[in-house]
């Protein structure tokens, strides 16, 4: 694994060679300034992280987490806004790393989640082109080299846009920049939504070219960049992506143009070739999707009610629900809320989310020119793209209005509205772009413009809370610039897009920086003796066993980070039939809203099916009964070992058919961890093996390796989740599956068998291969057969 140092600079340059060729198939070659500047644009908005100290994940949040720890800080609110990263993405991160170091995909992982498939949850970035590139780092500075190449993409990937839509390069540039270091990647540093923002230039530029021409490498790029935007992690901008490049498509083909549908047959192959290249991740994903926490909760939740419409129509202040359309003001001032993290929020949500729409006031100033000279001079394409980024934000403050009938479709309720927000600076960047070009172009009066700039400015501070003498020079800066463009200067005209780039880097690096961590490495997981001592206990013989923190100690994804397994599930993804046992035993409730839940009652015999051998408590919480309290633990920590966990695999004493409508009352009062529940339709004859044993020959992740006791029919019960991934042979011959509690896998073992092989597959795994193969299939006809085939245009 490479330093920091070796690493960075190597990702950069290895992408670059990537998006040079990507930009030439799509018929806008990359200028050497445009590669010059892309380049440097991260590592100038990085230069304090670039040393390695501090550290840019947010370890603020892991002290007082960490098993022995204890917070010795002040509240840190900006790491708690981005508390997903160290919280969450670390465990799923090492989790890959460690499947792929030892060779093998990461299909399952038995630490995280209480069992979960690494490759069906998007936002672990399995195939992720920029995570693969970040994998070459250690893991304490993988964020960092994902944010510096979200910049470089967007940043080109915009240019090659803007330049593809009819704009010169130096206002391909601004947006460019504006976009680069503005809300939609800054906002996103650590997060997926960043990477697919990214990726979605470049999928809208193909898609432009594909409308436009019908050479076979456009279809090929744009499918690469359509799969790349697929992977990259975030499915609701994905979906944002797609409609943002259809719009550019359609809005970019050429007028008087006869030629029917043929344009969007080229499109549309494009676009399922790059489907089809993502799909071993996405077919298992979507297979995956109706069972997760996400799809019950947010399908189940009730909608509006047509007298709720009416009586919240009159109420203006009521239209946008809870977030007071704050959003809005977000793109015109970047003090709107107060200085990020600095000073008290005053917007909606949080930080991260409210600021994504701001791309700079000289963005701004440029929005609004360019819908002015849109009306008077009848230019499309500034008002289309602020049209597109108002529409985008009264959907994602849940306009009433439009959120009404929004929700009248299960499938776009899955969707969080706000998670759209960074197109819609993306759509703001663009329009700006348009309005100082047409600005430079048309010559508008001079009086006329600066009065625009003027009231633009002076509505950019009214929307400030505080700090406006900052933001005054800014709004100086831009009429300095601006100059250049309106006097007409024949030898400093140059100097307009060089002064509106410089004010946006003046303006959008320090702001953007206020939203990145400042981790300590002394709180990067370190390995404290509670740490050593859970690792003691589940590595005991006759396990593997697993463990868990008392009420709300130990955050889900903490311990599964060393490699601890956790039965808590903490991602809105995992499996919600799991998280129903986990709340009937155990009164764990997780939602989308509050991802950490308390658990409670651990002297439930669940704990012991569960198969967990260690708890994590203190002195403080009421005292467990049948646990032993250990050593190895400062005061007050405790370390209980639980000594009648029951094995990860064996053969039940007792099964009892029970209906899904009694499931939970069942599991409530269940007395026996030995005493399995079975839908009806699964009980078949079968014998009691109370003297027989498993033995586990092999445990690897996703594939486990078992000696079964005993000689007549039997069932196997387990505590590994997702019982539809799991299989069990026994040489040639597959076990018959049954469903255990709802939730886990269990077998039935013929009498003559005696090993059995447990494997795991996500769902429709293969599927996803043969649509990936035959997508190969179809690149290869058309760039090694049809090199230079012209499709009928």
């Amino acid at each position: 694994m490479m330093p920091l140092a070796l690493g960075l600079p190597l990702a950069l340059l290895a992408f670059e060679v990537f998006l040079v060729v990507l930009a030439r198939a799509l018929g806008r070659p990359l200028g050497w300034r445009v590669v010059v500047l892309g380049l440097a644009l991260p590592l100038l908005a990085l230069l304090p992280w670039l040393d390695g100290e501090p550290l840019f994940i947010p370890t603020g949040v892991l002290d007082g987490q960490i098993p022995g720890s204890l917070p010795d800080s002040a509240r840190d609110e900006r790491a708690e806004g981005l508390n997903d990263a160290a919280l969450l993405f670390v465990a799923w991160e090492l989790d890959v790393r460690h499947a792929l170091s030892a060779g093998r995909l990461p299909l399952w992982s038995d630490e995280i989640d209480g069992g979960s498939s690494p490759w069906i949850n998007p936002q672990a970035g399995v195939l992720s082109p920029i995570s693969l590139a970040a994998r070459a780092v250690p893991i304490q500075h993988h964020f960092l080299v994902v944010f510096a190449l979200k910049m470089l993409i967007a940043f080109q990937g915009v240019w090659v846009l803007a330049r593809s839509l009819g704009l010169r390069s130096g206002p391909a540039v601004f947006a460019g920049i504006a976009v680069a270091l503005g809300g939609p990647i800054a906002c996103w540093a650590m997060f997926s939504h960043g990477a697919v923002v990214a990726w979605t230039p470049w999928l809208a530029a193909g898609s432009v070219r594909v409308m436009r021409r019908a050479r076979a490498r456009e279809i090929a790029a744009t499918a690469v960049t359509a799969a790349a935007t697929l992977l990259s992690g975030q499915p609701e901008v994905a979906l944002g992506a797609a409609v943002f490049s259809a719009l550019c498509a359609v809005w970019a083909r050429k007028a008087g143009r006869r030629d029917g549908l043929r344009p969007f047959c080229r499109l549309a192959l494009a676009g399922t070739l790059g489907v089809a290249l993502a799909a071993p991740h996405l077919v298992p994903f979507l297979s995956n999707l109706s069972g997760t926490i996400r799809a019950r909760e947010q399908v189940a939740a009730p909608t509006f009610a047509k007298e709720e419409v009416s009586l919240q129509i009159s109420k203006p202040r009521a239209w946008f629900r809870d977030y007071q359309g704050g959003y809005f003001a977000a793109a015109a001032s970047p003090r709107a809320f107060g200085w990020p993290y600095g000073e008290p929020f005053r917007g909606p949500i949080h930080w991260l989310i409210a600021s994504q729409p701001y791309v700079g006031v000289a963005a701004w100033g440029g929005l609004f020119l360019g819908v002015f000279i849109g009306f008077s001079r009848g230019g499309r394409w500034p008002l289309r793209w602020a049209a597109f980024g108002f529409v985008v934000v009264l959907l994602a403050a849940q306009f009433l209005p439009l959120d009404f009938w929004l929700q009248k479709v299960p499938l776009l309720r899955l969707a969080e509205p706000s998670r759209f927000l960074p197109l819609a600076g993306l759509a703001f960047a663009l329009a700006a772009a348009f309005g100082w070009e047409a600005l430079v172009r048309r010559h508008d009066p001079r009086r006329l413009v600066v009065a625009g700039i003027a009231l633009l400015a002076a509505a950019s501070l009214s929307f400030a809370a505080s700090g406006k003498f900052g933001e005054v020079g800014l709004w100086l800066g831009v009429l300095l610039a601006a100059t250049f463009a309106i006097f007409r200067f024949p030898n400093l005209k140059r100097f307009f897009w060089v002064g509106l780039a410089l004010v946006l880097a003046f303006d959008l690096i320090p702001w953007g920086r206020a939203f990145q961590p400042r981790g300590e490495a002394r709180w990067f997981f370190p390995r404290t003796a509670e740490v050593e001592g859970l690792e003691r206990l589940v590595r005991e013989r006759g396990g593997p066993w697993r463990a868990v923190g008392n009420e709300r100690l130990v955050y889900p994804s903490i311990l599964p980070a060393y490699g601890i397994s956790e039965i808590r599930a903490s991602d809105p993804s995992a499996s919600a039939d799991y998280v129903e046992v986990l709340d009937a035993a155990f009164g764990y409730r997780p939602s989308i809203r509050q991802y950490f839940s308390s658990i409670g009652n651990l002297e439930h015999p669940m704990l012991d099916f569960l198969n967990v051998r260690a708890v994590f408590s203190n002195a403080y919480l009421p005292a467990l009964e049948g646990f032993e309290s250990l050593g190895g633990a400062r005061a007050p920590f405790l370390l209980l070992r639980n000594p009648d966990a029951l094995p990860r695999f064996f053969l039940p004493r007792r099964i009892e058919p029970v209906e899904p409508a009694r499931r939970r009352e069942w599991i409530a009062a269940m007395a026996d961890p030995w005493t399995v529940s079975v839908h009806p339709s699964d009980v078949a004859s079968a014998h009691a093996q109370a003297s027989a044993t498993v033995e586990v020959l092999r445990f690897d992740r996703g594939a486990i390796r078992l000696k079964i006791g005993g000689r007549t029919r039997r069932l196997l019960a387990t505590s590994l989740t997702s019982p539809r991934g799991w299989t069990a042979t026994s040489g040639e011959n597959r076990l018959d599956p049954v469903t255990i509690h709802g939730a886990f896998a269990g077998f039935w073992v013929p009498v003559d068998c005696s090993e059995v092989a447990l494997q795991f597959e996500p769902p429709g795994f293969r599927f996803g291969w043969v649509l990936f193969g035959l997508a190969v299939v179809g690149l290869s006809v058309l760039g090694l057969v049809l090199p230079r085939a012209n499709f009928p245009a």
